[in-house]
């Protein structure tokens, strides 16, 4: 299924919705944005994922220019409060910077997120397919390892 918008005066960016057999694909594009706008596409991505109940996202994101600091860091804060813990967002960004997008992951993934910033598609892709090893698990492996 895919669904199409275009940009409008009040909404100044394309979102595309596509249905991939192991998650869903979402294409974001516009030419600048805010707080308010990437409020608007990233309230359409979770609605859409709500509906639809899907547990991995892959945003291929096409933004001339970013949002400054302070926006990424109140956006993520309120994606975090929203309810998609258990949703895997992996995002590809087109104008990947690796300063930017890894402070940005490191603001979602401190805040509980489950995201990845990536600078390739097969490289969303493919953490997108991996599954997560839990916390919990992880220590006790790296526990047993420090005794062995």
């Amino acid at each position: 299924m895919i669904t199409l918008a275009p940009a409008t005066p009040n909404k100044p960016y394309r979102i595309l919705f596509e249905h991939r057999p192991r998650y869903l694909y979402v294409m974001v594009q516009c030419e600048t944005t805010s707080y308010p706008i990437a409020k608007k596409y990233w309230n359409e991505i979770l609605s859409f994922q709500h509906r639809r109940g899907y547990d991995r996202i892959l945003i291929d994101k096409d933004i001339t220019n970013s949002m400054p600091v302070h926006d990424v860091v109140l956006l993520v804060s309120e994606l975090a409060n929203s309810g998609c813990h258990d949703v895997k967002f992996a995002i590809y960004d087109r104008r990947y910077d690796a300063e930017r997008c890894g402070f940005e992951e490191m603001v979602g993934t401190n805040r509980g997120l489950k995201v990845r910033i990536c600078g390739t598609m097969p490289e969303a892709e493919d953490w997108l397919a991996k599954e997560l090893v839990p916390g919990a698990l992880m220590k006790s492996n790296l526990s047993s390892r420090a005794a062995a």
